[in-house]
Parts: C-alpha cells; structure tokens; sequence
C-alpha cells in the first residue's frame, strides 16, 4: 500500500481505505501515537523538531558496524568493521 501511495497507482481505492482509518489518536501517558511516513525526509522533519522540543544537553553517538568471530586456530574473538554498510544512520542524537 505504502509503494502504491508513493507511485500514485489505484489513488482512489486507497485514499477510501485511508479515509476509513483516518481518526484522530490520543497521546496516552506522554507517549504519542506512532506515525507513519512513506519518506525518510518526512521523518527526519519530525524527529528533529520532536528532539529540538526536549530539554535536556543533545549528545551524539557514533553507530559502528561490525562482527566478532573466533579465529579457528586459537577461539580468540577478532573484531572487523563493516564498512559500507550503515544505510540507516551513521550517528543517532539524544538529549540528557
């Protein structure tokens, strides 16, 4: 359905589908419903003003991609990095 929304195909069935779930959801105990969106931009956009809407020191963690396996010889655990491989995102930001 998402892919459809992206590409326009078979707008009318799916904007009745929509109309149907459309409805407007509490925040229960602080916490807001869940959203979703069929573009990362549109993500980033809300996540940032959602984080930028807290109080607190923003700090920012690096994200590392990597794999631990024993050496055949002795067991001992080698790490490699996996580069290349973070199509998500490289650091994630927090405040505290």
């Amino acid at each position: 359905m998402l892919n459809d929304i992206r590409t326009s195909n078979g707008r009318t069935a799916i904007q009745r589908l929509l109309q149907l779930c459309t409805r407007p959801l509490p925040e229960q105990n602080g916490v807001k419903p869940t959203q979703l969106f069929s573009r990362n931009a549109d993500v980033d956009t809300v996540n940032a003003a959602e984080l930028s809407a807290l109080e607190g020191e923003e700090v920012c963690i690096i994200a590392e991609a990597f794999f631990i396996r024993p050496r055949r010889s002795s067991g001992v655990p080698r790490v490699f990095l996996i580069d290349g491989c973070m199509e998500a995102c490289e650091f994630v930001c927090c405040k505290v």
